[in-house]
């Protein structure tokens, strides 16, 4: 059996194909809206009026997004990878854990501190709810959710925004040094 057929048959047996799908079309569209629209329309609206618009978009479309995934009652984004890339990442952490002066609890802190930021940097709103959920089956949002969706949705977007106000103010700056 050829290394292809061995996939195909591991994809098949797994439930692979529903993650890969899930991970793709939200990479798509994740990269359309924050790479694409959300430098443009800040750079032409600025990052007030652009900022509240898009901040606006984004947390309605993650919401959309949450709702749907979690009234579906299936695992469409496999929590299992970024929680093998948090051991990876926050080693440093856990070492500093091992310094007798430290408490565990406040490395504990520092760590869940550290994976919200990261997330909310590197993916939204929508993963990072869905990341502090896991383990839970039910179909219904609780406070402590909807908490993590409002503080990651506060973040993530801050973030987007400093970053596309500064991409399009490069873009700017760099097409009026061009054409004058």
């Amino acid at each position: 059996m050829n290394v292809f057929t061995k996939v195909a048959a591991y994809i098949a047996a797994t439930n692979t194909s529903r993650t890969v799908t899930s991970w793709g079309s939200w990479f798509v569209a994740s990269w359309l809206f924050d790479d694409i629209l959300y430098p443009v329309v800040i750079g032409w609206l600025g990052p007030i009026v652009g900022g509240a618009i898009m901040a606006t978009s984004a947390v309605i479309l993650c919401w959309i997004w949450l709702k749907a995934i979690i009234r579906s009652n299936k695992e469409w984004f496999n929590m299992d990878v970024l929680q093998k890339i948090r051991k990876i990442f926050f080693w440093a952490v856990r070492v500093a854990g091992r310094i007798p002066y430290i408490k565990k609890e406040w490395v504990d802190a520092v760590e869940l501190a550290l994976i919200f930021l990261a997330l909310n940097i590197q993916f939204d709103p929508m993963i990072t709810t869905l990341y502090f959920r896991q383990g839970d089956t039910t179909k219904m949002l609780s406070k402590k959710d909807i908490k993590i969706f409002a503080w990651s949705a506060l973040v993530s977007n801050g973030y987007w925004i400093l970053r596309s106000w500064g991409v399009a103010s490069v873009v700017i700056y760099g097409w009026n040094t061009i054409v004058h």
